[in-house]
């Protein structure tokens, strides 16, 4: 007799006690019984609030039953009630100590439920330190005292490990042993071929599984239907699986098993339909719901309200979804918050958002984001003590949560919930930034940048700068559109192999958007809708901030390497609100504000504020500025400010100062706001400026300090600066500064930007450059350089350079006087609209 048979012999002989033989072939359906009949009703250990609140002395007076209902009460929570494994610890750390209590057989079962019980919480970690080795041990105990299901309990544990084959062994020694139900465990491992077996024992193991099954039926035990509803669901390649499985779960939603209604409405939902049946999905997540299972409650309330009809349908689904929260659902509770932000025709609450919050985050199973939510929500409300904020970073942080990582680096940088301490900022942001997360790597390039616990230190700066060019599109990307621009001409082939790698590797919705205008550039329209299809496409799968949507909307704002089209801009952009995209809300914000459409705008850009793009608030404070709502808009920049935004806190040292726009002249306001910007570590070059504008003149509570204004605008003489704009403001400070121009590295620094802009016909730095050199005419060589950037910014169609021009020809200063060149420059002037070239015109002609 083969092994094979032998088992399947004992499992007849031991666990079956019938000859009877029910199914011959696989795929079976529940017979037509009287179910509400046969089937016995499993009961219930019934256990209220003063029960499990119990002082624990009074233990010895509960029977084991009521023990192990206790043990588990506290082990598994309660709908209302989050677990509490030490009380659990406690309770079956009892029973297992007082083996007397037993008084007969079913008190055997409780007892060694109680073994069970701290095996699960060793194997989890819960309430014990965990131990997988102790876990064990307690299994080989209860083997050697003959309890079947141990071997049931070692199967499940040998597969979590993928010791299939062990865990084979033990389903076959548990069914032997009497513990039949095990035969479905090991039908499911066949079927998938988790351990050498042909077709033949497959076939043969669930045909035995079925006739399990019915037998388990026919004496009342009537769980098992679910249980089979589940097998069918695993054999999903079997002929009619579905069918059997809907079948069996139909049979056991009759009786209220809120697990077979469950599985039978997601079946239906799907599109498959029982022959006969009434079954509607809805009806059946509300019976599950009004039989208390919490999932059904979510499910049923987040229909309604993605889908509800009228006010009645919408107050329905509100009451369900608030039920499932208050009974520990996490997603109803996480979905709620969401609600409350103002979505699906709910009107936004921020109060309501907080309570569902800080319900989700109670859940042990909250996941970072949730965390992270009500963090960024205390934040937006100044919750205090803002201990409590840093707490729920570090729990998100424990989470592996890159974003908590990052948040922590700042509270550290920036002192707040816990003691400044630069070093540990350090140490957050380079967790993140080891995992490839940018922002960190942008952060610790800007930490060596801006001196953040460390000297300036140049090998840091260029190193993360290296990681970042290398894990960041950014550069690649204003390469690639400076190529785009001159497209049909080719891509050079290294931009191209970087989008390509980017697109493919690392799938950045931006480089495949970038390569889709390239394509369109060249056109190829079938490419270019490939890309970005493959884009947006990732958006969906994705399903977080739709950043491919929100950054094709912004080309289309810009304008820059395709022709502006706002509508689509728009389109797009509303998509990434859709799903809640701060960035995206931000700069629809802006557009609604250009429409002057400000009440509209005002609910975007506090959204954005809300979810962490604090620049929203100083957008929408400008707004407010502009409609005299100065009130409303100094609130909005200390919240901003509170949050570390430089920008806000250098607007409002600016209001305070003497004559400005809050009409509040106050030194010390106005000091304290300029001083908590400095000690920010401000690093955006245009609030150092900013800063170093402020000591030069005695501006915004900054007192008048040439040296300090020298030393903080050499922070920034050597950042790297992406646009022509930018490098003008540089110069242009350079030759403000007369510290800084008496120092040739500097004024050489300056120069040369001014040349190189020069050069590609940029007026302003035309004159600039023309200024200067008319300014410190000392030498030949700067005359002619006068002459000549004073000509070619005339020649460009700068009114003011045709001026200068004329004034030198007329007065003949430190030039050749020239009547005729001085009447050429202010006709040319004229010509352009100038009433003071007309003016000096007639006076000549005179």
């Amino acid at each position: 007799m083969n092994r094979l048979t032998l088992f399947f012999a004992l499992f007849f002989i031991t666990a079956i006690h019938s000859p009877a033989v029910y199914a011959n072939e696989m795929g079976l359906v529940p017979p037509d019984l009287d179910y509400q009949a046969i089937c016995k009703t499993r009961e219930k250990v019934e256990l209220n609030e003063q029960l499990a609140d119990q002082d624990f002395s009074k233990l010895s007076k509960l029977s084991l039953k009521r023990l192990i209902g206790l043990a588990s009460f506290y082990y598994r929570g309660h709908q209302e009630a989050a677990p509490n494994y030490e009380r659990a610890k406690t309770v079956v750390n009892y029973i297992i100590a007082n083996k007397q209590k037993i008084q007969d057989e079913t008190d055997i079962d409780y007892y060694y439920d109680a073994f069970f019980l701290k095996h699960s919480m060793l194997v989890r970690g819960k309430g014990f330190k965990q131990n997988t080795n102790e876990a064990k041990k307690i299994l080989d105990h209860l083997i050697k005292n003959q309890e079947p299901k141990a071997h049931a309990w070692y199967a499940r544990l040998y597969t979590n490990e993928g010791n299939f084959e062990k865990a084979a062994e033990h389903y076959k020694k548990s069914i032997v042993k009497g513990h039949v139900s095990s035969v479905f465990d090991l039908a499911e491992m066949y079927y998938k071929k988790q351990v050498p077996v042909s077709d033949e024992q497959v076939k043969q193991i669930v045909i035995q599984a079925q006739n399990t099954a019915l037998r388990y039926v026919a004496l009342g035990s009537c769980d098992v239907m679910t249980r089979m509803g589940l097998m069918y669901r695993t054999m999903s390649d079997l002929p009619r699986a579905e069918y059997f499985s809907a079948k069996w779960f139909e049979k056991s939603a009759l009786l209220d098993d809120t697990l077979a209604t469950l599985h039978l409405a997601h079946i239906i939902k799907r599109g498959f339909v029982l022959q006969d049946s009434e079954y509607k999905v809805l009806d059946l997540w509300e019976s599950a719901a009004n039989s208390g299972s919490t999932k059904a409650m979510f499910l049923l309330g987040e229909h309604y309200i993605l889908n509800y009809q009228n006010e009645t349908e919408k107050d329905f689904a509100i009451k369900w979804l608030e039920k499932a929260a208050l009974y520990r659902n996490l997603g109803a509770a996480q979905f709620l918050a969401d609600v409350y932000l103002g979505m699906h025709g709910v009107e936004k609450n921020t109060t309501q958002r907080q309570k569902w919050l800080e319900h989700a985050v109670k859940h042990e199973k909250v996941g970072s984001k949730t965390l992270l939510n009500l963090a960024s929500l205390y934040e937006t409300i100044g919750y205090e003590p803002k201990e409590r904020i840093t707490e729920l970073y570090f729990k998100a942080a424990s989470k592996k949560s890159d974003k908590a990582y990052i948040k922590l680096g700042n509270s550290y940088r920036y002192g707040h919930g816990v003691e400044r301490n630069p070093t540990r900022a350090l140490r957050y942001y380079r967790l993140a930034a080891n995992n490839g997360v940018t922002e960190a790597m942008k952060a610790l390039k800007q930490a060596y940048e801006c001196e953040i616990g460390k000297t300036y230190d140049p090998q840091k700066v260029a190193f993360w700068n290296s990681q970042l060019n290398y894990f960041n599109d950014d550069g690649l990307l204003r390469e690639a559109q400076k190529d785009i621009l001159h497209a049909p001409t080719p891509l050079t082939q290294s931009i191209m192999n970087r989008l390509n790698f980017f697109a493919l590797s690392r799938n950045s919705e931006r480089s495949m958007i970038m390569l889709g205008f390239y394509f369109q550039k060249l056109n190829k329209p079938k490419q270019a809708q490939a890309w970005f299809d493959k884009a947006l496409n990732l958006d969906k799968q994705k399903n977080d901030e739709y950043s491919a949507h929100h950054f094709l909307g912004k080309m289309y704002l810009e304008g820059t390497i395709v022709k502006q089209d706002m509508k689509q801009a728009v389109a797009y952009i509303q998509e990434a609100t859709n799903v809640n995209n701060p960035g995206a809300h931000n700069d629809l914000g802006k557009i609604l504000k250009t429409r002057g459409q400000f009440d509209k705008a005002e609910l975007s850009l506090i959204f954005a504020g809300q979810e962490g793009k604090i620049s929203a608030y100083v957008t929408l404070s400008k707004i407010y500025r502009e409609q005299g709502k100065l009130p409303e808009a100094v609130a909005l920049l200390e919240r901003a400010s509170k949050q570390n935004n430089v920008p806000a806190m250098l607007i409002l040292s600016d209001g305070y100062d003497r004559g400005g726009w809050i009409g509040e002249d106050s030194t010390e306001k106005a000091s304290k706001w300029f001083n908590q910007a400095i000690n920010s570590y401000p690093c955006d070059p245009k609030d150092i400026i900013k800063i170093s504008q402020s000591y030069a003149h005695g501006k915004n509570g900054a007192p008048k300090d040439p040296a300090q204004s020298e030393v903080w605008i050499k922070k920034v003489i050597d950042a790297v600066w992406e646009k022509d704009k930018e490098r003008l403001v540089i110069a242009r400070t350079i030759l403000q500064s007369e510290g800084l121009m008496a120092q040739e590295v500097y004024s050489n620094k300056a120069l040369g930007i001014l040349e190189k802009l020069a050069q590609k016909n940029n007026s302003e730095s035309l004159q600039l450059l023309s200024d200067y050199y008319l300014n410190t005419i000392n030498q030949a060589q700067d005359q002619n350089a006068a002459i000549k950037w004073l000509e070619k910014s005339a020649k460009l169609g700068n009114i003011e350079a045709m001026l200068e021009l004329s004034n030198l020809y007329i007065s003949g200063y430190k030039i050749e006087q020239s009547t005729e060149k001085a009447v050429y420059w202010l006709t040319q002037a004229k010509e352009k609209g100038s009433q003071q070239a007309a003016n000096r015109l007639r006076i000549i002609s005179q």
